[in-house]
């Protein structure tokens, strides 16, 4: 779906919310929202396109969805040196497999009675392992998961789990509000008359 906003059309996704979180991200106390991965957050962020390209890149160099799974981080950068500037470029773009998203509409999913609108520079999908959980606490201090990594990690470690085990989620980086709605008693509103198309 998109949402206009300030004459441009964006690539939005419609989430439902507790209001609690609603109103720590409108005062800025939180700037990643998460989901883990479901059927339905799947179907809400997959892009087929880029799944497309992925497979024929796959297929070009005779490599096995199975075999590229399993390759080292040396293997990968081998791999990778072998395919065309522009296959190679569309990897350094990709959001671990996840749509790009430009903005979230976020509501109640109690009647309705609140909605939150906001911009999204920076999303991805990530899995609970620490090398992957790097980056989200680095470059934005995002810690929610920390006890959840420690357990996934000590759980590979001992044979318990392998990586595949291990429980992934999509996230988003939220760098501005566009308007919210309805959260007036609790925090005052933003651009609450603006007027937010959304198709």
């Amino acid at each position: 779906m998109k949402i206009e906003y300030n004459g441009k059309q964006l690539e939005c996704i419609s989430l439902a919310l507790r209001r609690v979180f609603a109103e720590q991200i409108l005062r800025g106390e939180k700037t990643i929202e998460t989901r883990f991965d479901n059927s339905l957050i799947s179907s809400i962020m997959s892009d087929k396109e880029a799944e497309a390209r992925f497979m024929q890149i796959l297929k070009n160099s005779k490599m096995s969805i199975n075999k590229f799974n399993k390759l080292t981080d040396e293997q990968m950068n081998k791999w990778l040196s072998k395919l065309s500037d522009e296959d190679i470029q569309f990897f350094e773009q990709d959001n671990g497999g996840a749509k790009k998203v430009e903005a979230i509409h976020f509501y109640d999913r109690h009647a309705g009675k609140w909605e939150l609108n906001v911009l999204v520079d920076e999303n991805g999908f990530s899995s609970l392992l620490q090398r992957e959980m790097e980056y989200l606490q680095n470059k934005y201090g995002f810690h929610d998961f920390d006890s959840d990594i420690d357990e996934a990690e000590t759980k590979v470690a001992n044979g318990e789990w392998n990586e595949d085990d291990v429980s992934c989620f999509y996230w988003f980086h939220i760098s501005g509000i566009i308007n919210s709605r309805g959260l007036e008693r609790h925090i005052q509103d933003v651009n609450p008359d603006l007027q937010v198309n959304i198709s």
